[in-house]
């Protein structure tokens, strides 16, 4: 597993919080403000104080914890079902109008598990909603986000560096609304969006009544292949987040045998066994994921199946060495190869001004010089 799954986290914390998601009662450690201030911080940051809350409310799993400490939980709980209010009305809303010019989206990641997951609003935060479109849609779609009020943050930046078009809205209660548009599933890898094409993964969508009849996610076993390699193709840049790990055991728990045979399966063909064997072994680390002897057998002696695992790996400069390395060596010719790393160097202007929050472009030259720089660090150090 991940030697970096606890990167952020203390042991003694880690230790804490993993016993109240195996629900038990945990008795509070001493007095400590700075404990209990790191406690709240990890609970925030990796998106899973709303989870910890549910816990405490089903099985009292946090009855001897400060007071204090739970009202902030409760208050970050608030904040995100009321976020999760005024998501929803919007979302359907969107959705109906996207149905109504014939543009049929796949959600993925967070808002879907919120929807088929999670057993209650408001305990999958997340900071925006994710659709998959076809690609001959991607300007129809762009055209109406801003027809219905919504500004472009930036857009696509090639198939390499960045696929989607960011989209975001000023909405009721002060709470900002973002969608991210993407043409293919994923950034990190144009390999991986060729194995799961957005017609190919339409065919096996699944309807998600809650949201109306124009709403669907992909399946179970799209979904956790998806789901492990977006956490491998962000770990170099972001490291672990809890929150992705607990989609991952939700998943896995609530699939058939014959569903993470397929997943299994799927997962060697597309090479990125050893990527999925450290994502699902890692959340059962943290959260109790209950797995058959023989499945947890297979993915502990898969860990090394393919190069994948080592989109996993200690430092940053090393992970993003790793992962370009990768994402080269998965690629088919020379030229894709050149584009890769064009792209990645020399991104469009508007995307630079994006990612480096830039108000005067006259920086913008010191901008691709230093991107240029930690390139070469990420070369040299990695």
């Amino acid at each position: 597993m991940s030697k970096l799954t606890t990167r952020s986290i203390s042991q003694p914390v880690e230790s804490l919080l993993k016993a109240c998601f195996r629900g038990d009662v945990v008795q509070w450690p001493g007095e400590s403000a700075a404990f209990r201030q790191e406690v709240l911080d990890v609970l925030h940051q990796h998106a899973i104080a709303p989870l910890l809350l549910f816990h405490h409310d089903q099985a009292a799993v946090l009855q001897n914890w400060p007071s204090s400490l739970l009202q902030a939980l409760k208050k970050i709980a608030k904040q995100e079902a009321v976020r999760e209010m005024v998501w929803e009305e919007e979302l359907k809303s969107v959705l109906c109008t996207m149905k109504e010019r014939g543009i049929l989206p796949i959600l993925t990641k967070g808002t879907a598990f919120s929807y088929t997951l999670y057993p209650k609003m408001g305990l999958r935060p997340r900071s925006d909603v994710d659709l998959l479109i076809a690609k001959e849609q991607s300007e129809l779609v762009a055209e109406l986000m801003r027809e219905i009020g919504y500004d472009s943050q930036f857009e696509q930046a090639g198939d390499f560096l960045s696929s989607q078009t960011s989209f975001s809205k000023s909405g009721k209660l002060g709470v900002t609304q973002y969608f991210d548009i993407h043409r293919q599933i994923s950034n990190a890898s144009l390999p991986f969006s060729r194995a799961l094409s957005y017609p190919e993964l339409m065919d096996r969508a699944v309807d998600i009544p809650a949201l109306g009849s124009n709403a669907r996610t992909l399946s179970n076993v799209d979904a956790l292949l998806y789901a492990c390699f977006h956490r491998a193709g962000h770990y170099a840049y972001e490291g672990e987040h809890l929150i992705w790990l607990y989609d991952i055991h939700l998943l896995v728990e609530g699939m058939s045998d014959d569903e993470l045979s397929s997943f299994f399966e799927k997962a060697r063909e597309m090479r990125i066994l050893g990527a999925c064997a450290d994502a699902i072994l890692s959340a059962q680390a943290w959260f109790n994921t209950k797995l058959s002897t023989g499945f947890s057998e297979k993915l502990t002696s898969s860990l090394q199946a393919d190069a994948s695992i080592e989109y996993i790996a200690d430092g940053r400069l090393t992970g993003i060495k790793r992962r370009a390395w990768l994402e080269a060596n998965e690629l088919g010719t020379w030229r894709e190869r050149f584009r890769l790393y064009y792209e990645k160097l020399f991104p469009p202007a508007k995307y630079m001004v994006w990612r480096y929050g830039i108000k005067n472009r006259a920086f913008l030259p010191f901008y691709y010089c230093y991107r240029l720089f930690f390139a070469i660090c990420v070369l040299i150090k990695g």
